[in-house]
């Protein structure tokens, strides 16, 4: 029999603006969805698929569905800027760690982040 996890209806959303990124990451659509991977395993997520979408001349929007909710990233290149929103269900995950881990890979200069209980 298959253990089913079950998520209580409670969770922690993050908003993450970072700013003074490198400009040349932030327009790779390929590396954005492997940083989003791997910061969402790094948080204790469980990626289950993605979609993207890159812009012309430049920019991307990445999005992950995670088990526990999701993980997405709007950049803008032309402005060294990022824009993250993480939201995980229940007690298993810890998206504090997700935003870490892109702060450090997108050589954010600055950044600031808004945690939002959601019950």
């Amino acid at each position: 029999m298959k253990m089913v996890k079950i998520h209580k209806a409670k969770g922690v959303h993050i908003l993450l603006n970072m700013r003074k990124c490198n400009k040349y990451k932030l327009n790779d659509v390929q590396k954005l969805i492997t940083y989003l991977k791997e910061a969402s395993i790094s948080a204790g997520s469980t990626p289950s698929g993605y979609r993207f979408k890159k812009f012309q001349p430049q920019g991307c929007s990445v999005i992950y569905l995670l088990d526990e909710s999701h993980i997405s990233i709007h950049t803008y290149p032309e402005h060294s800027t990022a824009f993250v929103d993480i939201f995980t269900c229940g007690e298993s995950a810890n998206p504090h760690l997700a935003c870490d881990y892109l702060i450090d890979k997108l050589e954010a200069g600055y950044f600031t982040k808004k945690a939002i209980i959601r019950v």
